[in-house]
Order: C-alpha cells, then sequence, then structure tokens
C-alpha cells in the first residue's frame, strides 16, 4: 500500500474537511511555476556530500512540532529564526561549536544538558524529551546496522527514492509516520519523504534517485494554512472554530488525519490540473513552492491547526 492509495477511505468519508474544486482551479489558473522570492534565513555550513546526508538525517529526526506561544526561536548569524529553519540553524550552530552531532555513538548518549545547550533559544521547545529519546534511537539503529553511516542507509535503497522510503519509515521509530482513520491504516511518512528528497537533491549530480516524481506532498501545518486561506481546503464550522480559538486538535483525531489527507490529496488534484502546462512538475516541488508561499504573511491570514505530535 502506498501512501495515496492510504488516504482514499479518508477523502471518501471525511466529515471534517472538503476541497473546494472551484477555488483550486482558480489558484491553478494563477500558478505560473515554482520561481519564489523565499530565501534561507541563513547561509548553511559547507559540507561534502556524504556529511551533508549525515546531518540531515540526523536534523530531520528532531525535525517536528515548533508552536507555541511565545514560539521557540534561536539566532543564528545575527538573525531570529524560528520553526524548521531554526531548528536546522540550532544543528549547524552546533557543528560549528564542535558537537559531534555526525557521530551515531554521541547520539546515543545524548544528554539533556547538551540538547538544551544545541537547542537554545527564547521561547520553549515542544516535546524536548522526545527529540532527545528520537535522537539516542538513531544514533542506535544507524550503528547497529549501518556502520553508523546513512550513506549505507541510502545505498540499501538502491538508488529508487520509493525504496529508501519504506527502508526509512521500516528501520527508524522516529520516521515512522501512520494514523488509523476508522479502523483503516494512514501512511503519511512527512518526515521519511523530506530526508529522501533532500538526499536526492544532494546527490542529483551523481544521478540522485529514481521515482521522486511519486513522492507525495509533506502533511505539515502551513501547506493546510495556506490551503484553507485560498479557500482551498474548507472546514466544518467546529473544527474551523477550534482552530481559530487556537485550540490544540489531537494528534490521530479523526479531524487532524483529514486535514493532512485531504492536503496531500489537493496537491495531487493540483497537479493533475497543472500537468499540461507544467508536464514535469511533481508533488514534493509543488509543497515545498507552497511552503514558501505560506511564509507570506496576509492581512486576513487565519491560523494553522496546532497538534502536539512528533509527525511533523
Amino acid at each position: 500500500m502506498n501512501i495515496l492509495q492510504s488516504i482514499i477511505p479518508v477523502i471518501e468519508q471525511a466529515e471534517h474537511v472538503r476541497i473546494n474544486q472551484r477555488k483550486l482551479g482558480e489558484f491553478c489558473l494563477r500558478f505560473e511555476g515554482l520561481s519564489t522570492d523565499f530565501k534561507q534565513p541563513f547561509t548553511s555550513i559547507r559540507l561534502n556530500p556524504e556529511d551533508k546526508i549525515q546531518l540531515d538525517f540526523v536534523y530531520n529526526a528532531a525535525n517536528f512540532c515548533y508552536w507555541g506561544e511565545p514560539k521557540w526561536t534561536v539566532t543564528y548569524q545575527d538573525k531570529p529564526i524560528s520553526g524548521a529553519y531554526g531548528m536546522k540553524a540550532a544543528f549547524n550552530r552546533a557543528f560549528e561549536e564542535g558537537f559531534p552531532l555526525l557521530d551515531p555513538s554521541y547520539l546515543t548518549i545524548l544528554s539533556e544538558g547538551d540538547f538544551a545547550h544545541i537547542t537554545r533559544g527564547s521561547g520553549q521547545l515542544p516535546l524536548f524529551q522526545e527529540r532527545i529519546l528520537f535522537l539516542h534511537q538513531l544514533g542506535a539503529i544507524l550503528n547497529q546496522k549501518y556502520d553508523g553511516n546513512a550513506m549505507n542507509v541510502v545505498a540499501a535503497g538502491q538508488g529508487n527514492a520509493l525504496q529508501l522510503l519504506d527502508l526509512v519509515a521500516d528501520n527508524f521509530p522516529c520516521y515512522y509516520d501512520t494514523a488509523t482513520y476508522k479502523g483503516k491504516r494512514v501512511l503519511f511518512y512527512k518526515r521519511a519523504q523530506l530526508f529522501v528528497n533532500n538526499t536526492h537533491k544532494t546527490l542529483e549530480s551523481q544521478g540522485g534517485l529514481s521515482n521522486t516524481e511519486q513522492l507525495t506532498a509533506l502533511a505539515d501545518y502551513k501547506v493546510p494554512q495556506l490551503l484553507r486561506n485560498r479557500g482551498i481546503l474548507e472546514y466544518s464550522p467546529e473544527l474551523a472554530h477550534s482552530i481559530d480559538a487556537y485550540q490544540p486538535i489531537p494528534s490521530g483525531s479523526e479531524e487532524e488525519v483529514e486535514i493532512r489527507a485531504f492536503t496531500l490529496e489537493a496537491v495531487e488534484r493540483m497537479i493533475a490540473n497543472l500537468r499540461g502546462k507544467f508536464p514535469y512538475l511533481n508533488s514534493i516541488e509543488l509543497d515545498k513552492w507552497l511552503y514558501f508561499e505560506s511564509k507570506r504573511k496576509a492581512v486576513d491570514e487565519r491560523p494553522h491547526h496546532r497538534t502536539l505530535t512528533t509527525a511533523y
């Protein structure tokens, strides 16, 4: 069962979320390609491809759930940075400070004190202990199964993005991202897909990975927020009220699973709509553009849903 097959029961039985096909069509008519003026808020450290993949594998194990009041923010290269880029900046900063983040043996014994220093900033970082646990697990499994090297994980995928995705999700609990909806298993694999796509980009000059066009959108907070603000996703009055009142949506609830599933479905329908004009556009690249678009603040913007989760 693949990801898109797994969301079919959600799309067919949903009670809280729907797609406004007219608004989706209008959005696609205005779409002019993936060009964006969004820029990463810091300069990345220079690493060889193997070390870059190793650090990305470590970083994405802890790359989830940043919302809060006030929002957790780090300072790096004299800039305040929050969210996923804040965590990436924190890992880059720690690497520059000499923390051996590429060494899985260090990850297995990463202390609360070290991780507190690595993630130091303003505001409270949610799910602090869960991130440490995931890094412990990642280091142990890398050592036990892959000689401590994420490139050995990539090699086991035999150059196939989908094979690598399944391997990462099945062998590393920190990357396992599924839900149960009315008795049916639903797959999302948000962070695992992000790692696979990043790996493809890192290795693109060497041929990259095959089947990346079959990766899906990444079901998170920001893309469904954008889709809702553009009128593409519509929520039931009860769900809309909860989100607008900043009430947490429980992880694994029908409402949360529907938001995530319809995010994937909306992007797939966009791809189908745009294929004639942009034949090489794929879901994960469109998702990235939508994520960048979500960074633009609108005056009448409604908030993203809030779910305390290690999935995204």
